[in-house]
């Protein structure tokens, strides 16, 4: 994935949270991937099972919810089979 689909990632995920939560989510977010993966929103598109992971430890069945809006993000642009893989392993 080159870096500007990276950051479309990113970019996807923080704007997605910062409506869900605002701030407090993205920090609570950011922590858990730190604390128990060592990595953070900017590695997501690399492991997406890592922020699956922990969006299903702080909603529980209602990760979906927020799996969906970072994908409906993710939909406004011409995405590749990277940004692809992405979607389907975080949903």
């Amino acid at each position: 994935m080159n870096k500007t689909k990276k950051a479309l990632v990113s970019v996807a995920i923080e704007s997605t949270l910062l409506k869900k939560g605002g701030i407090p989510l993205l920090d609570e977010v950011n922590y858990g991937l730190y604390k128990k993966f060592n990595s953070s929103i900017a590695e997501c598109h690399e492991h997406p099972e890592y922020l699956k992971g922990i969006l299903q430890e702080i909603f529980g069945v209602d990760h979906q919810e927020i799996t969906n809006s970072i994908v409906k993000e993710l939909t406004a642009f011409n995405y590749d089979d990277k940004v692809m893989q992405f979607i389907e392993m975080v949903s």
